[in-house]
């Protein structure tokens, strides 16, 4: 180990990119895992979209689904966008 690092500062510089490059691995991989999902909620937002540009029961169906669509709920809930009062209205409409 001592062959490796003849300056500390060597030694750190070293670490210090190890751990950028894990943290950057570790982005990598939450992104790839959540693609998918992503993609599929997209694709059936363009379709309903689409749908509801012709027809008004669409239009219905685009909304249930966006009030509906659990991702976007969690996400909002946990950045504080979402009040309790509008998160437990949701709740309701959707047990209805």
């Amino acid at each position: 180990m001592e062959s490796l690092f003849y300056k500390k500062r060597n030694a750190i510089l070293t670490i210090a990119a190890i751990v950028v490059l894990v943290l950057l691995l570790c982005i990598l991989l939450a992104y790839l895992t959540q693609l998918p999902s992503l993609t599929n909620t997209k694709d059936k937002l363009i379709q309903l979209y689409n749908a509801a540009l012709n027809d008004e029961d669409a239009k219905q169906e685009l909304l249930e689904y966006r009030k509906t669509d659990k991702y976007v709920i969690d996400w909002a809930i946990s950045m504080n966008l979402i009040p309790d009062d509008v998160v437990n209205y949701i709740k309701n409409e959707i047990d209805k």
